[in-house]
């Protein structure tokens, strides 16, 4: 993954910022756990990755974070939201109010006609990888840090990549085709208003999830994400959707009013994951663990020696952890992401790309 982002960037570099935004929780996850890997199996000096690095990863498992309250991701969203906006609409003087109300005052990424990024949880993830919201859009040192930290944690993998002798021919990528759209804040929130979910903190979490779900998708076709990369991500966000969905549905449901949620629309949280969905995703715990530290030894047969491929290490984990091959298990993961996407847009309903709600900014990648 990370030697075909760096060659993409050599040879699309216009294309590569947008990309960078919907790759940068991916990217985050996988040197993590990756630089732990290498420091136990083969060199314990190499460094780990930075706490920035480690404060982005778990930022982007959205409300399922250990840790995090919703009231604290409420305002969180609140403070994001607000400094976007307040740095957007700044015109003054006789004509300061109208051109206020014309200013858009986000961003949505699109790919394939996907939303697969959103300035608003850009914003969040770098703040928390600063340790702080405050001032973050206003220092662009604390991007340029970030980048840094990554590149450094990932030169172990890319390192690693290159001893093993891999054809250069079979990491190269497809051009990411993606384009931005300007929009308003405050009209994203309208749809699932009209659904009784009128907490904001609530549409900034599924946006998250939504823009992930799609990155995979995106991603996979654009030729980054090997099938095994598919099904490590798409196995850790659907865990981390459904526990965050399930997570804010159990807050809200007693008392919807005090979440800004009518009853109609603390049902519709309580039932947006179908139960045979929710109870396939949650099967998937030990073998997201496994995927995540690089260890399956616990999803093994310790009779079987140690003596495996990767590919027959995956095939056993998968079997052990979920009862299906690894073609089942590919060919489920890519229709409950399908699914599950399908759902959280129908209830967001996030602009079509070239719809009239947004002004199409000239950034084509």
């Amino acid at each position: 993954m990370f030697h075909k982002v760096i060659e993409h960037s050599r040879r699309y570099p216009e294309a590569t910022p947008l990309l960078m935004l919907s790759i940068l929780p991916f990217l985050a996850l996988t040197v993590h756990d990756s630089v732990r890997f290498v420091r136990k199996y083969f060199d314990a000096t190499v460094p780990l990755d930075s706490n920035a690095v480690n404060r982005l990863r778990n930022a982007s498992k959205a409300l399922s974070s250990k840790g995090l309250h919703i009231e604290e991701y409420a305002l969180e969203a609140k403070a994001i939201t607000s400094t976007l906006t307040a740095s957007a609409k700044n015109h003054s003087g006789l004509f300061g109010d109208l051109l206020n109300a014309m200013q858009p005052d986000i961003a949505i990424v699109y790919c394939n006609g996907l939303p697969v990024s959103t300035s608003y949880n850009v914003a969040r993830y770098v703040g928390r990888a600063d340790g702080g919201l405050k001032g973050v859009l206003a220092n662009p040192d604390v991007v340029s840090r970030l980048g840094f930290d990554i590149g450094q944690a990932a030169s172990v993998n890319y390192y690693t990549v290159a001893q093993l002798g891999i054809e250069e021919s079979s990491l190269v990528s497809n051009k990411f085709e993606a384009e931005s759209l300007d929009l308003h804040f405050s009209d994203l929130l309208i749809p699932l208003s009209c659904k009784g979910i009128s907490n904001i903190a609530c549409f900034f979490m599924l946006s998250d999830i939504l823009t992930q779900l799609n990155s995979i998708t995106v991603l996979r076709n654009s030729g980054f994400f090997s099938d095994a990369l598919q099904m490590k991500f798409a196995t850790t966000v659907l865990l981390a959707a459904c526990r965050s969905i399930s997570k804010f549905s159990r807050c809200v449901k007693p008392k919807p009013d005090r979440h800004e949620c009518t009853s109609e629309g603390a049902e519709i949280l309580s039932t947006m994951i179908p139960k045979s969905m929710r109870k396939e995703i949650e099967r998937t715990s030990d073998l997201r663990n496994a995927f995540v530290h690089y260890d399956f030894s616990k999803l093994l047969d310790s009779k079987l020696g140690k003596c495996h491929d990767a590919g027959t290490i995956l095939e056993m984990a998968i079997q052990s952890s979920v009862q299906k091959s690894v073609e089942e298990y590919l060919a489920w993961i890519v229709g409950t992401v399908d699914d599950l996407s399908k759902v959280i847009s129908t209830l967001i309903e996030l602009p079509a790309y070239g719809s009239s709600a947004g002004a199409c900014r000239n950034v084509r990648a």
